[in-house]
């Protein structure tokens, strides 16, 4: 029988490679002792089993099941694959009894095939570990929060061991310099950020191993908002949802953060870092769509993340200005980049959008396939279909039915050319020769199933996204109500080309490369522009 085996590391250490190497080494001589032919090891490491669906070898796994290029697994226990129900449902749907595939679990006595109701009690079992497990790892970790675990990253220290963090004389430095020139020189968080990439003041992270000097407002709101820097130590603000079937990490209430006094750590005083706080505050107040019905800034304009310049990569960012009390409010989008560091950091043209014609050019965009969205569906369609075929061109077409053929037939021919050196009918280093040749031809010929796999898989995946933003799109209204989130659900990003040129890119499937539809519009922004000048 056609078999696999499956092997996983939580761990990308040292120690855990060796373990993988070993656990390979032992499923070959294992399965073969069985009976069964082992046709390819998949393995994962540095993956939790807590989340089966970003193990990219376990998912290899199952589109093969689907393809029916093996009829049974290897795995040494059940956890190996899963540690929750939920999980277990989808791999049983999927594989098990979708497509008759037998688990094989190695650490039941001498090894024992095991139908699907076991593998359920099984399944249990390993997700009331997989708590247990959990809820000891979270008291561990409490436990060292309490101690006064120090973090592991904070620009102005160096971190010798969990307990202890050293001060850096050069980032302290900077960091000194940080708060004097927002609390005592007036300048901004983009300022100073400027600032510091002028005089090529290093980070603290490395960018592709390299050092890098590129400081962004961020980078510098988390230094002035840093309570380390008087001397206290915050742990707690955040910790793991106990919830094994959600991965995002939740906040904690104020009530429950772990505050310890560490005077050794302390850079800044606490009377400057009150004003920092004060300053930071008061500019919130400056911005009056700092929040807007509870949502971030970032979110709560139309146009919010989804300008891009052409040039630098980075995004948009909006102004406004009135030139008179009783005057309108004027809107206009620049590059942020350029606007805050000029051409050192972006080399793209000076443009600069004016909301009011961004927003005339989209409606007129959207009534026109609003008004013919039978058209622009088999416009996106028939773009999706060429992409695919252009992928399969370059994968290159393949009989499928035929490989497999061929796969059986040399399977059966190397276990013939077993059996006669078994029985003494053929010499054995003539057999290993031709073993080696047959060999050859089976990765060959796997090689070319696995690539069509990834095929198949990706020509499934852009259908069913396509069915997705079809339907976001029949219940899309451009003239009710629209918002960013709204705009965002069928819109992925809009390129600024130049002053009068603009590339709308709808998200119908970003985890493919070029798979998205760009609408230009042209003339509406550099038409207007000059005459709403502000």
């Amino acid at each position: 029988m056609r078999a696999v085996a499956y092997v996983r590391v939580s761990t990308n250490k040292e120690e855990q490679e060796l373990s993988l190497k070993n656990q390979k080494e032992f499923f070959e001589e294992y399965v073969s002792s069985r009976g069964d032919e082992l046709v390819e090891v998949y393995s994962d490491k540095g993956k939790s089993a807590t989340k089966m669906k970003n193990r990219k070898e376990l998912q290899r796994m199952i589109r093969a099941a689907k393809r029916k290029h093996f009829q049974k697994i290897y795995v040494k226990d059940i956890s190996r694959i899963f540690r929750n129900m939920l999980d277990f449902i989808e791999f049983s749907r999927e594989v098990i009894d979708g497509h008759g595939i037998e688990i094989h679990l190695v650490n039941m006595g001498s090894g024992k095939d095991i139908d699907s109701f076991l593998l359920g009690i099984f399944a249990m079992f390993a997700e009331y570990e997989s708590k247990r497990i959990s809820e000891r790892i979270r008291f561990g970790k409490n436990i060292s929060k309490e101690k006064g675990i120090v973090p592991n990253f904070v620009y102005g220290y160096d971190r010798p061991d969990k307990w202890t963090l050293v001060e850096n004389e050069i980032e302290a430095y900077w960091v000194r310099k940080i708060f004097d020139m927002y609390t005592k020189e007036g300048m901004g968080m983009s300022k100073i950020a400027d600032y510091l990439y002028s005089n090529n003041v290093p980070t603290k992270k490395k960018k592709d191993g390299s050092v890098s000097y590129t400081w962004s407002q961020t980078t510098i709101g988390r230094i002035l908002s840093q309570r380390l820097y008087t001397g206290v130590l915050i742990n707690n603000k955040q910790n793991n949802n106990p919830n094994l079937y959600e991965d995002e990490r939740i906040e904690m209430p104020e009530s429950e953060w772990i505050i310890l006094e560490r005077p050794e750590f302390r850079i800044i005083s606490d009377k400057q870092f009150a004003e920092a706080q004060r300053l930071i505050d008061a500019n919130k107040t400056k911005l009056p769509n700092e929040v807007v019905n509870n949502t971030r800034r970032s979110e709560a304009h139309i146009l919010s993340n989804l300008l891009k310049c052409t040039g630098c990569g980075g995004g948009y960012r909006r102004y406004q200005r009135q030139h008179s009390t009783k005057g309108p409010m004027y809107y206009w989008w620049v590059c942020a980049n350029r606007s805050a560091y000029g051409k050192k950091r972006c080399t793209h043209e000076y443009i600069r959008l004016e909301e009011e014609d961004v927003l005339s050019a989209l409606s007129l965009l959207f009534d026109y396939l609003v008004d013919d969205r039978g058209s622009f569906f088999k416009l996106v369609e028939d773009t999706c279909a060429h992409l695919i075929k252009e992928h399969i061109k370059q994968s290159g077409s393949v009989d499928i039915s035929a490989l497999e053929d061929e796969l059986d037939t040399l399977s059966e021919q190397r276990e013939r050319i077993k059996d006669m050196i078994k029985r003494g009918l053929l010499d054995i280093d003539e057999g290993e020769a031709d073993m080696r040749e047959l060999n050859l031809s089976i990765q060959r010929i796997s090689a070319i199933l696995n690539e069509q796999d990834v095929t198949d898989d990706l020509t499934a995946r852009v259908k069913e996204n396509l069915l997705a933003f079809f339907e976001t799109f029949d219940r899309f209204s451009y003239r009710e109500g629209l918002t960013n989130n709204s705009l965002r659900s069928v819109v992925s990003k809009i390129d600024v080309i130049n002053k009068g040129l603009l590339h709308v890119f709808f998200d119908v499937d970003d985890s493919v490369e070029g798979l998205f539809f760009p609408m230009i519009i042209e003339g509406n922004v550099s038409d207007t522009e000059s005459n709403n000048s502000t």
